[in-house]
């Protein structure tokens, strides 16, 4: 547990400084691995689990990261009645999307693990999300 929040920190480190693209991508990809080792941690899997695993887990971020790409798009009233529109449409199509995603990575996850594993594996990403968040923000409190 400790390495992975040393780990965390390092990547916080990181992403606090204005580094090029090709640096963050390198910065996510250490954080996934970072994810992916505490989730694994955490189930107490085998090296054959694991193995299983790993591929169909980074499929699933992966495919997670191109369904959330719209959902970030910001809606303010300076907007026109028609832009608001397309933008909502956008996002309820994303998060229908998401959904789709989330149950076709259920059905392959409960090929390794079961049930209760996978609500471990879903409470460890937020968990870990959480925990950057908090790290991000408290670096952005201390650099202003």
């Amino acid at each position: 547990m400790k390495k992975i929040n040393l780990i965390l920190l390092l990547l916080f480190l990181l992403i606090s400084f204005d580094v090029s693209a090709q640096k963050k991508g390198n910065v996510r990809k250490l954080f996934i691995e970072a994810q992916f080792n505490e989730i694994v941690s955490n189930l107490k899997l085998d090296e054959n689990k694991t193995a299983k695993l790993r591929p169909i887990y980074f499929q699933y971020l992966a495919d997670l990261r191109r369904s959330n790409a719209a959902m970030h798009k910001k809606i303010t009233p300076d907007l026109s009645n028609e832009e608001i529109d397309k933008v909502m449409t956008a996002k309820f199509a994303k998060m229908r999307e998401k959904v789709i995603t989330r149950e076709k990575y259920y059905k392959l996850f409960k090929n390794i693990l079961t049930p209760k594993q996978i609500l471990i594996l879903y409470e460890t990403e937020k968990t870990v999300m959480r925990k950057m968040q908090h790290e991000h923000m408290k670096r952005k409190k201390m650099s202003h």
